[in-house]
């Protein structure tokens, strides 16, 4: 019975408060830009400021490398391929080719 009431008071005064509750739901009207208007083309810049980058980290990369093979002799030796490798730790691969 509880339930029934409290049903019914909710209705109540929800169909008497509509056109207040529908004013405070209403979405705010929003400014679209034009869909026809395009951007302007970027400039043609080539690829010579990526190989730049590229050359400037790849230079980076070695002076760490340098660094970190020359501070942590005693840990670091670099392998055959002359990458930085843990000194005293064997790193077993199998080879593909025949």
């Amino acid at each position: 019975m509880r339930y029934l009431t409290a049903l019914l008071l909710m209705i109540g005064l929800l169909l008497s408060n509509g056109p207040q509750l529908r004013a405070q739901i209403a979405l705010p009207s929003v400014q679209l830009p034009d869909a026809a208007r395009t951007l302007p083309t970027l400039p043609k810049l080539g690829n010579q400021p990526l190989i730049a980058v590229g050359d400037t980290l790849a230079q980076a990369r070695l002076g760490r490398m340098t660094d970190l093979l020359r501070t942590q002799r005693d840990r670091i030796e670099p392998d055959r391929n002359g990458e930085p490798a843990v000194r005293g730790i064997l790193i077993a691969t199998v080879s593909t080719t025949r």
